[in-house]
């Protein structure tokens, strides 16, 4: 079993940082490092700071990092969460912010603020993390270095759902492929955030002055044509541009 190794940040950027020109070269052919890869990270590592590290701490190390990203993936699809590519930052107004920290005061890391090395994080582990699998409670400790991510996903079970297709040329009296059923957790999540957007909508219209509401006239059928964005997410920003006329009439503008 690999020592226990005290990480500094200037170590954990060097890791990420060479790990991510890695992937960035196009030397890793896969979603998982070999231990090849992890042992030559370990020896670059060592030969900067005059460590004596290995491949194993290298990729429990990576592990930390990834679990890191799945917490982070999670929060940005928080109700009310905002997500500002250019600052790495996962934004929640005064409200929301409050309310979730005090129910989980470890997620406070993550919120409002610049999120270090996200990027060298998504380019490493960025692909596993589309489906959420892994994702852990937000309760739920970020440093155990003990799972094997890359080994869990290439035994991930079938989903109940996931039917064999049945060949062409089977008899008319053999069972029909079942189709996939939707999710509901995401419709509720979807029919509640419009829900709430609607209740922020309702609430500014009556606040706005007939000049403000100029601001958002016609401003929704400029943007449900935009193309690259759920209704959900439409949704949440037409909400905020309609709490904020000087904002919506600049993107009108724009």
């Amino acid at each position: 079993m690999a020592k226990q190794v005290s990480w500094t940040p200037n170590m954990s950027k060097f890791m990420l940082t060479w790990l991510s020109d890695l992937v960035s070269s196009g030397n890793r052919t896969s979603t998982a490092f070999k231990q090849s890869q992890f042992n030559a990270c370990a020896i670059a590592l060592n030969e900067h700071f005059q460590l004596s590290l290995n491949g194993d701490q290298i990729k429990n190390h990576n592990r930390t990092w990834k679990r890191k990203l799945q917490k982070i993936v999670k929060l940005k699809d928080l109700s009310g969460a905002l997500w500002d590519e250019d600052k790495s930052m996962i934004v929640l107004d005064h409200e929301h912010y409050t309310n979730h920290v005090k129910a989980h005061p470890e997620d406070e890391q993550y919120l409002n603020k610049t999120i270090i090395h996200y990027k060298e994080m998504m380019n490493i582990a960025g692909g596993s993390m589309a489906t959420g699998q892994y994702a852990k409670d937000s309760s739920d400790p970020l440093a155990t270095e003990v799972v094997n991510l890359e080994e869990e996903t290439t035994n991930k079970p079938t989903a109940p759902h996931e039917e064999v297709a049945q060949s062409t040329n089977a008899g008319s009296s053999g069972p029909k492929p079942k189709k996939a059923k939707p999710n509901p957790c995401a419709e509720d999540r979807l029919h509640a955030t419009i829900l709430a957007s609607s209740e922020r909508i309702a609430i500014a219209i009556e606040k706005s002055s007939s000049t403000q509401n100029n601001a958002i006239d016609g401003l929704w059928e400029s943007m449900k044509v935009l193309s690259g964005f759920s209704l959900e997410y439409l949704a949440h920003y037409y909400a905020y541009l309609v709490d904020n006329p000087r904002v919506a009439m600049a993107f009108k503008v724009l």
